[in-house]
């Protein structure tokens, strides 16, 4: 091989090394963790819900168009700006609420709007991310620096996929094990309204911020700490989105 030819190699390398821990700073749940919340809602469409939203996305189309809301934002002529519809952090600094509210309201007034339902299916996902609800000044976790099996990343990373991915589930598989784990505790998340949900995530904001001020770096420890919370999260997001659908398609 031509030192030209090693240099290309070794940059090659580099890249491939670098790219799996390079993201944006708002790209809540990861692939898995949205299709997840998605297929949670799907499972708990009304059947009326349910022929309504195949109609409009095509069949499971909620769940393979989860992540368009995050995709998008590499296109400039569509949705500029979207950004800070993703995250609300505290006590200033996105567009998520306000922006969530919206988004509803227009898929009410014109259920067959496509491009208002896949940003509802996403950003329901988005409130549930303690990630996406977090403080100003550290950008939402993301200037919390760590290392994550030795690898350089940080906080707001690791809610959005590291716990996640360490389960090793597809995310059909993980939306099942969510089920056979919650489903006896649904008519409890039920109950809850959207601010209720709201200020049990900022509860658990709370916990991360003193956790992580103890924490001695050990990832596997952290999965093992914060496991159940993230499940939890990912299945009270797939029962609220259910219900926002069915009360618009009812």
């Amino acid at each position: 091989m031509s030192k030209i030819g090693s240099k290309k190699f070794v940059l090659l390398l580099l890249v491939i090394g670098v790219l799996p821990f390079y993201t944006s700073t708002v790209r809540a749940w990861g692939l898995t963790g949205h299709r997840v919340v998605a297929e949670v809602a799907y499972h708990h469409l009304t059947k009326k819900a349910h022929k309504k939203v195949d109609q409009v996305l095509g069949k499971h189309g909620m769940v393979y168009w989860a992540k368009w809301a995050d995709e998008i934002r590499s296109d400039s002529t569509l949705y500029p700006g979207s950004d800070v519809w993703h995250y609300q952090d505290d006590p200033i600094g996105g567009e998520l609420f306000v922006k969530y509210d919206s988004l509803v309201t227009v898929l009410t007034q014109n259920p067959n709007d496509t491009d208002a339902l896949k940003f509802v299916v996403h950003l329901t996902a988005d409130r549930y991310n303690p990630a996406h609800l977090a403080k100003t000044e550290d950008a939402g976790m993301n200037k919390i620096k760590i290392m994550w099996f030795g690898r350089p990343s940080n906080m707001h990373k690791v809610w959005d996929e590291g716990i996640v991915d360490s389960e090793g589930y597809s995310y059909s598989e993980y939306a099942q094990m969510l089920e056979d784990k919650y489903s006896h505790q649904r008519a409890e998340l039920e109950k809850l309204t959207l601010e209720e949900a709201t200020v049990q995530t900022k509860q658990l904001i709370h916990r991360i911020y003193e956790y992580q001020e103890q924490w001695n770096g050990n990832a596997y420890q952290y999965i093992y700490e914060w496991r159940d919370e993230v499940r939890w999260q990912l299945y009270a997001a797939g029962i609220r989105l259910a219900q926002v659908l069915n009360a618009i398609y009812k």
